[in-house]
């Protein structure tokens, strides 16, 4: 608000009638619009009146009066007093009034949502029409933090994004705008911070191929929820996106490079949150063009073929045959020797794999010219009865290729100077050979085969022997002459010059049962010989019972005796050594830490042992010594730490033949216990110990039975009382406190271990704000919480604000907050230290300010019209608005604390609001304050105040008219649903019913209906409102009535109408048959019934000119004959009985009878139907005999014109 500078104005001092008078007015210089200013007149002498113009056509006769100006401008204001003698003094003083700032603010360009929160107040605010200067602008963003600005005017846009979490109460922001004049404006903002959403994904990029590369997306945010609207996945690379699949999807990436991809997801309160991952796509670009140096080679040469480097790739040479059938595989190098399986045209292909990807060459033709040497001996190991030795060609040469051999058998006995099988020759260019060995011993077979036309040559050697088994050789050789499992031990057999053959063992003679097995070498596990020899069998096998008899694999016989056996036997053909018993002994000085172990050789081998190794446990280095005789020292060392550790000794003897021992040995035992470190006063909390040996993952001490045993002293002063495992324990007071745990093992060991427990409080406190509060006022409050004992890192780690007028808490350390209104207050702030300490503090603030309040006189429900009575009992108040809570919004304005009453003439439910102001000046910050509240305030509690208009429920009935005597009328009713009793009153006659009332009048004249609908009272107010409705009713009469006679021969009738009152007519003569002619709206009619025969109910309906109508009957009989009685037998015998035959008609105009016989002549006519036929011709001359007749009659009736005809048959019977 403005600054208020207090300066007094002084008038002339007088001095009148002896004595000083003088008259001053005190008020401040300058104020703003709306505000309460406070006008003094300081006198002296004796005053009698005093008559104020406050300069805006505003007067009082208050010694001290109020005002608020509502104009900007100087005003005058003008101050005469009268005193007690008669004279009168006069004051003036200007006042300046300045224009109020107009607050205005939006929230454009703002986020609400929590994790891109960014609340921006957009300046739109003006300053007033007599200043431009913007002083101050406070901003409160409603959590406690605020905003200053003191050049607000060059900085239109303030933000604010730390709102400590979203929140269903929404933050109220307050911002408070001065301009240089002091005067001030308030605007305020709910706004919400909306839940918001935190996605996340994680990505996998699968192996490239040539083309694209696929990366792989798991949704691993928290559950899909029903918050979120829509999502969608950007893959960021311009493809569309996908908003159908939230959990995993894959994408396929075909251009490389870098992307982001996104997922944005989209809540229902509108938020969206996105979360991105960058990640390259490197697909492989290149070519497979491989260079190949040689492209025709002599088998077996290989081609070189290379490729230029690729990263990352794999490479395979292919072969295929000359119709592209893949043969094999040649190679997986870069640079690759392409060896072909035998001589020929193929073709060749790269293929290089990167990844996935895998692109392929063309394919190069390559050519391996020559032949590729091969053959297979048949007879190949014989025995002495010697066979002949075939040599069948297998080999392989190029289509090109014109192929010679030469064959070489490496026989010494053979002719050296001739080529040729036939006479057994050392060579033979034969394509197949044979040869017949004259010697024993292991001999080589060459084949060498040359193509003439590339000129390449290729070459095989293979053996065949003819063998003695008596005369081979046999050797052993060791390793190291040891018997065990060790891998140096072992020992290997060969035999010599043989080059074939089928060997088999018996290692150890005297081990088995002279089991043999196939010739290997061995390692010996134990011998049977107590000195260690070895007798060993050696048995060979030669020849075969396949005797090939050509060089064809299928020209055999089978001899079993052409094999050749042998078996020898060597004893004691060598020796091996038994390994060093490792016999020590470990002893100690003691069972508990530090534990001295002494290691010494307990064994009788002394002297064969010539080297000793020892280390103390796994992790530490190996101690090598040699020794001889019996100089073995003995081994010591001594353990500080527990811990579990291996001591190992090796002892070799002079054989190299060595062993070992280990000793396992558990020192102490691990002994620890966890529990939390910092706590707070009061709370309990357990112990977990954690002790076990090395070598067991046993919980010994937790079982009470065993030897071992736990102690505890949680440094109360009162020792190791607490036993047993998991304890839990109270510190009820603050401090740093010491526990040990003493733990026993089963030995008696004992060891301690020990843990700090940091005991503390805090107690919650804020700054004594004793100051005075005003209302509208800005307060920061202050923390000043602390603890009572300052535990080893623990510190308040949360504040919590409760203002105590029901708006949002704040978080904050010392926030700050406006209070919209005066009144009581309690203040609360609870903190939180890293511990779980806890602690709550109050205080009471008061803002003074007005209190306005009032009541409700007499009733608050009535019916409508209603008037209410108020009376108002406020506080601190200068000025009253009533806000009557009416569709026009009716406020009524005072200056005076009074009772009035208001009308309301529409139901319904008012809600009526006093609003109070008054001005108070803040001598701290030397400000005047306007300020304002309002009663009730529900905010606070307040109860509303209300008036309930009920509604009056309409009345209403219907009937309809006209209305007639002796005829009934209903009267319905249609009334507000809420009646359900219906009083009805017709002169002196009265009715209830529940619902429609049914009345016949008896006699014509004017009638008044009164109608009065009740109900019982329901809902909260248990008040019924009534309505009524009454309608005047004229009551006619109208009366039928007529007379009929009958004329002529036709059934005519002719009805008279004798009435009363009647207007119009309906007859109806009851013959629907006649049609239309059934019916009459004449006075008088006729009718006629023609062939009707019967009774017919004749009815008049009559009715007057007000629409009352009455009907009367009269039954008409009439007589018609019926048509023709149509006969079909006569019998003319005279006897008096059906003598003749006739037809029987009345009221014809035409009649004609035809009867013919069965020739068809005509043999009677007549025109009278009076005369009948009597059987005879034309009734005069001869009888006609009996027969059947044929008869036609046409006939008119006098009633009608219509022309009839009838036909038949009629029998004359004659005795």
């Amino acid at each position: 608000m403005l600054v208020k500078l207090s300066t007094t104005l002084t008038l002339l001092f007088f001095y009148l009638a002896g004595f000083c008078q003088s008259v001053s007015i005190a008020s401040p210089d300058e104020v703003c619009l709306n505000e309460v200013v406070s006008l003094q007149a300081n006198t002296s002498g004796g005053v009698s009146s005093y008559s104020w113009n406050l300069g805006d056509n505003t007067t009082s006769t208050q010694k001290n009066p109020s005002h608020s100006y509502k104009i900007v401008g100087a005003k005058t204001v003008t101050l005469e007093v009268s005193f007690n003698d008669g004279t009168k003094l006069t004051d003036t003083k200007t006042i300046t009034v300045h224009d109020l700032p107009k607050a205005d603010f939006d929230l454009v360009n703002s986020s609400f949502c929590f994790n891109s929160q960014d609340v921006c107040l957009n300046d739109k605010s003006t300053m007033g029409s007599t200043t431009t200067g913007y002083a101050t602008r406070l901003v409160l963003w409603g959590d406690g933090a605020q905003s200053i600005s003191n050049s607000p005017a060059s900085n239109i846009r303030t933000c604010y994004s730390s709102y400590p979490k979203p929140s269903n109460v929404p933050y109220r922001i307050a911002v408070e705008v001065k301009n240089d004049k002091g005067c001030e404006d308030k605007w305020g903002k709910d706004i919400s911070i909306l839940g918001d959403y935190v996605p996340r994904f994680k990505y996998r990029r699968k192996a490239a191929t040539c083309d694209e590369q696929e990366v792989c997306f798991t949704n691993d945010s928290s559950t899909q929820n029903s918050n979120i609207s829509s999502f969608e996945w950007d893959f960021g690379d311009g493809t569309a996106g996908n908003s159908t699949t939230w959990k995993a999807l894959c994408h396929k990436y075909t251009v490389n490079g870098i992307y982001r991809a996104t997922l944005r997801v989209t809540l229902k309160n509108g938020c969206v949150s996105t979360y991105s991952r960058v990640f390259s796509i490197k697909t492989y670009d290149f070519e497979v063009n491989p260079t190949l140096f040689d492209s025709v080679q002599c088998y077996p040469k290989g081609f070189t073929a290379s490729h230029s480097p690729v990263p990352g790739a794999t490479y395979s040479w292919q072969l295929f045959s000359k119709d592209t059938v893949f043969l094999s595989n040649l190679g997986f190098g870069m640079v690759q020797e392409l060896q072909v399986p035998c001589p020929g045209d193929y073709l060749v292909k790269l293929a290089i794999r990167v990844g996935e990807c895998s692109k392929q060459s063309r394919f190069f033709s390559i050519k391996s010219r020559g032949v590729f040497a091969d053959f297979i001996i048949l007879n190949r190991d014989q025995c002495p009865d010697v066979d002949t030795v075939y040599a069948v060609n297998t080999s392989k040469w190029h289509p090109e290729a014109d192929v010679t051999y030469e064959w070489s058998f490496s026989d010494t006995t053979s002719p050296q100077n001739c080529v040729g099988w036939e006479t057994n020759c050392n060579y033979d260019d034969d394509l197949n050979s044979r040869h017949l060995y004259g010697g024993f011993g292991c001999f080589e077979i060459k084949l060498i085969a040359t193509d003439k036309v590339s000129g390449c040559v290729s070459e095989l050697t293979d053996t065949a022997s003819v063998v003695n088994p008596v005369d081979l050789f046999y050797i052993h050789e060791l390793n190291r002459p040891c018997y065990g499992s060790k891998i140096e031990y072992g020992v290997s057999f060969t035999a010599n010059n043989v080059c074939n053959g089928r060997f088999s063992i018996c290692l150890d003679s005297l081990a088995d049962d002279k089991t043999f097995s196939p010739l290997s070498g061995t390692i010996y596990s134990d011998v049977a010989d107590s000195n260690g020899w070895v007798t060993v069998g050696l048995a060979s096998e030669f020849g075969d019972e396949k005797v090939y008899t050509a060089p064809d694999t299928a020209a055999y016989y089978l001899d079993p005796s052409n094999r050749c056996l042998d078996t020898v036997w060597f004893h004691h053909w060598f020796q091996l050594h038994p390994e060093p018993v490792p016999e020590f002994s470990l002893s100690s000085d003691t069972t508990c830490l530090p534990i001295t172990y002494q290691i010494d050789y307990t064994g009788d081998e002394s002297e064969r042992l010539i080297y000793y190794s020892h280390r103390w446990s796994e992790d530490l280095d190996w101690i090598y010594d040699t020794t001889s005789g019996k100089d073995l020292k003995s081994l010591t060392h001594t353990f500080y730490k527990e811990g579990l550790n291996t001591i190992e000794v090796v002892i070799e003897d002079t054989f190299g033949c060595y062993s070992n021992v280990l000793y396992k040995q558990s020192l102490g035992f691990q002994n620890e216990f966890v529990s939390i470190s910092i706590i707070c006063a009061g709370m309990e909390i357990q112990f977990i110990d954690n002790i076990k040996y090395f070598f067991d993952t046993t919980s010994w001490w937790r079982d009470t039975s065993n030897l071992e045993q736990i102690s505890w002293d949680f440094d109360d002063g009162r020792g190791f009382v607490t036993k047993g495992s998991l304890p839990s324990y109270k510190f009820n007071k603050t401090g740093i406190y010491q526990v040990r745990m003493a733990s026993v093992d089963k030995s008696g060991c004992a060891d301690t271990a020990y843990g700090t427990v940091n005991v503390g409080n805090v107690i919650a406190n804020m700054e004594d704000n004793s100051e005075d509060y005003l209302c509208d006022q800005i307060i920061q409050f202050f923390d000043s919480s602390y603890f009572s004992f300052q535990n080893s890192g623990d510190r308040i780690k949360s504040y919590y604000w409760d203002f105590g007028d029901n708006t949002k808490e704040s978080y904050l350390k010392n926030p700050f907050h406006y209070y919209s209104k005066n009144g009581s207050f309690i203040v609360t702030l609870a903190v939180e230290t890293d511990a779980g300490c806890k602690d709550t503090a109050q205080i009471p603030i008061y803002l003074k300010g007005p209190e306005p309040y009032f009541d409700i006189l007499f009733d608050t429900v009535g019916c409508v019209p209603f008037t209410a009575e108020f009376k108002s009992n406020s506080k601190l108040v200068s000025s009253y608005n009533w806000y009557m809570g009416d569709d026009q919004n009716t406020l009524i304005s005072s200056s005076n604390d009074t009772s009035f009453s208001f009308t309301y003439n529409k139901p319904g439910t008012y809600y009526i609001r006093l609003e109070g102001s008054d001005s108070f000046f803040n001598a701290l910050a030397g400000n005047t304050y306007t300020c304002s509240a309002v009663f009730p305030d529900t905010a606070s509690g307040d109860t509303l105040q209300r008036v309930v208009v009920l509604p009056i429920p309409q009345a209403d009935f219907r009937f309809v008219e006209p209305v007639c005597v002796g005829q009934e009328v209903v009267f319905t009713p249609m009334s507000d649903s809420i009646y359900k009793s219906h009083r009805w009153r017709i002169r002196d006659g009265y009715a209830v019913t529940n619902g429609d009332y049914n009345f016949t009048f008896e006699k014509t004249g004017t009638y008044n209906i009164e109608y009065t609908p009740t109900y019982e009272p329901e809902g909260p107010y248990q008040r019924a409102c009534f309505d009524t409705a009454s309608y005047t009713v004229d009551v006619r009469e109208v009366r039928a009535a007529f007379s009929a006679r009958s004329e002529g021969i036709c059934n005519d009738y002719i009805f008279t109408d004798s009435s009363l009152n009647a207007t119009s007519y309906l007859w109806d003569f009851g013959q629907l048959s006649s049609g239309k002619k059934n019916t009459s709206v004449s006075k008088d009619t006729r009718h006629s019934y023609k062939q009707g025969n019967g009774t017919f109910t004749v009815s008049l309906i009559v009715q007057d000119e007000y629409g009352c109508f009455d009907t009367a009957f009269l039954d008409i009989e009439s007589e018609f004959y019926k048509e023709l009685n149509l006969y079909n037998v006569f019998t003319p015998n005279g006897d008096g009985f059906n003598d003749d035959f006739r037809m029987e008609v009345v009221n014809q105009s035409y009649f004609r009878l035809d009867i013919f016989n069965r020739y068809g002549e005509l043999v009677f006519r007549t025109n009278d139907p009076n005369e009948s036929w009597n059987g005879k011709l034309n009734n005069q001359e001869n009888e006609l005999p009996a027969s059947t007749y044929f008869y036609i009659v046409d006939y008119q009736f006098n009633c009608d014109n219509k022309r009839r005809k009838a036909e038949g048959i009629v029998e004359l019977i004659r005795p």
